[in-house]
């Protein structure tokens, strides 16, 4: 240890070096968080404070037309026109939950599901219409499904009302 002080002393050029690389590191370093948090922190929330349309963020619950049994759920999160959020799926036997990332644009949600669990390997596509119907946003659209190994279903005229509304005793779902 004597020695290694000792060499540090007779020869600044090494010292020098190593304040240098040290430095070096530390600034990267600095530079690196500072270009995150203005990535990730920043620049969403202009995008979030300058976007002007509609915010379809929050619970939506879908709204069963023929098969009440089936129950489909929404969970956004906005910011700006970007949205990321959950879809859980209970249909018939089946259940899963799906990470869901998509855009609204021209009234039109479009987002894709993967699936949380890595035991599945299905994933969805969702295509949402945003309408207002008397004091409630409603989402209208279709569903693309994987069946199987070569196989696509479309779920379509698919409704979703957001938070406490409650269609269920209701005579007509709204279209």
């Amino acid at each position: 240890m004597n020695e290694i002080a000792t060499s540090l002393e007779n020869s600044p050029n090494l010292t020098s070096l190593l304040i240098g690389i040290g430095s070096s590191i530390i600034a990267t370093a600095i530079l690196y968080g500072t270009a995150e948090l203005f990535r990730r922190v920043i620049l969403p929330w202009i995008a979030d404070s300058l976007y002007k349309g509609v915010r379809i963020d929050g619970n939506w619950k879908y709204i069963p037309v023929n098969a009440p049994a089936n129950s489909i759920n929404l969970t956004l999160n906005q910011s700006g026109e970007r949205l990321t959020g959950t879809l859980h799926c209970s249909i018939n036997s089946f259940e899963a939950t799906y990470n869901l990332s998509g855009l609204i644009r021209n009234g039109f949600f479009t987002a894709t599901a993967i699936p949380v669990s890595n035991k599945m390997i299905d994933a969805a596509s969702l295509l949402l219409h945003v309408g207002y119907e008397q004091t409630t946003l409603i989402l209208n659209g279709a569903l693309l499904v994987k069946t199987g190994p070569a196989g696509v279903k479309v779920l379509e005229n698919l409704n979703f009302i957001q938070n406490a509304i409650n269609y269920a005793n209701a005579q007509e779902a709204p279209q």
